[in-house]
């Protein structure tokens, strides 16, 4: 059974890794000359950037299999967003990056290896607490370029209103990344799901970021956060 565990995991990182770059598109200038800014504004390593196809608003930073960093964004948020929706969720992810991104490889690179999964990540990270924290410096960012919390606040509702379109709710990269997001939504019905669905979602939850979304702070959550700072 652990070598058949230790197989999958293998045939997952392949499996993404093929799937993120084939789905790859052009990356345009605005998005490269902004991420640039923040990070030599902020003394972080800039990340490869990947754009990949898909219908939702989404993005995250993830880590190949030698820990560099590469943040992930859609087409769609590129094509939705307006210029300083886009700073603010840029400079949310390089907060991710410049305060979390390690301890999350190295704890997720653990988890997995050593056969504990995704679960054991929401035992010891403080899922809430880093989107908070990215929050923070994404606001601190916005304040050092001269525009207002309204901005994030702006880009979260639009999230919102995006992606409720496609009854999509869970942040999981890898799930997004074979464009199966489908099974992920507010009614489910678990009762009628085929065994190979279920045995996906049984997947997702141990191997996959699914597990996380149960533990990160809801969109209303940070709005109503970010509303009360000062």
């Amino acid at each position: 059974p652990i070598i058949g565990v230790i197989a999958i995991l293998i045939f997952k990182k392949i499996k993404e890794a093929i799937s993120l770059y084939k789905n790859k598109i052009f990356i345009p200038e605005i998005v490269i000359q902004k991420i640039r800014l923040i990070s030599e504004s902020h003394g972080i390593k800039i990340p490869k950037i990947l754009v990949i196809n898909s219908p939702v608003v989404f993005s995250n930073i993830r880590q190949d299999i030698l820990f560099r960093n590469i943040l992930v964004i859609t087409n769609k948020t590129i094509e939705f967003l307006n210029g300083p929706e886009l700073d603010a969720l840029l400079a949310h992810e390089m907060g991710h990056i410049k305060k979390h991104v390690h301890l999350y490889a190295f704890l997720n690179f653990f988890s997995e290896w050593t056969l504990f999964g995704k679960g054991f990540l929401t035992a010891v990270l403080d899922s809430r607490q880093t989107e908070y924290d990215a929050d923070d410096f994404c606001l601190k960012w916005l304040n050092e370029i001269g525009m207002s919390k309204k901005v994030l606040i702006d880009l979260l509702n639009k999230i919102l209103i995006i992606n409720s379109a496609f009854r999509y709710i869970a942040q999981s990269s890898s799930m997004l990344a074979f464009n199966e997001i489908e099974i992920f939504h507010d009614k489910i019905d678990y009762e009628n799901l085929g065994f190979k669905k279920k045995l996906k979602l049984l997947y997702e939850f141990y191997f996959g970021d699914l597990i996380l979304s149960y533990v990160h702070p809801t969109i209303e959550e940070r709005i109503k956060r970010i509303e009360a700072l000062a």
